[in-house]
């Protein structure tokens, strides 16, 4: 049998405490001493990645630091991090995913609440609205004049 020595166990325990210590550190979502995270779920992020701005009356805030996948309701996971620890965004704000031009790109606009309430590092926007797709909307209105159109030269040919 194999003698086992002290000094490789003690030397493997800290080794693996180490390693547990600095992937916790990793995954931590931490409060920088600057600013704060907040989150928002989604149902449409497109063009939304991750360094794309926070916005609060025009004026940028912040910026996205994540973007996951929710596999229970397919909604998006958003994390902000607005970069001024004293700005302070009303709980009843609402969040919008906007577009710079046709295809230029995506953003995050915070438009304030009333409330006297207001979130903290961690918490939940809750009113939120998804991108809206530019094309699928152009169709939309393409295909709503046609049916305006046939609806109106129907009548037109009942009531001369």
């Amino acid at each position: 049998m194999q003698k086992i020595d002290i000094k490789e166990i003690v030397v493997g325990l800290i080794v693996s405490a180490i390693f547990i210590v600095f992937v916790i550190f990793i995954n931590e979502d931490k409060i920088d001493e600057n600013g704060y995270k907040l989150h928002a779920r989604i149902d449409r992020v497109d063009g939304l990645a991750v360094g794309s701005d926070v916005v609060l009356g025009g004026k940028k805030i912040g910026e996205i630091n994540r973007i996951r996948l929710d596999p229970d309701n397919f909604e998006a996971i958003v994390t902000l991090y607005i970069t001024n620890k004293i700005l302070k965004i009303p709980a009843d704000s609402n969040l919008r995913v906007l577009n710079i031009g046709l295809m230029g790109h995506s953003y995050v606009e915070i438009q304030p609440g009333g409330d006297m309430i207001y979130l903290a590092h961690g918490d939940q926007i809750n009113f939120t609205q998804g991108s809206i797709n530019v094309i699928d909307l152009v169709a939309k209105a393409i295909y709503t004049k046609e049916e305006f159109d046939k609806a109106y030269a129907t009548r037109r040919s009942v009531n001369p």
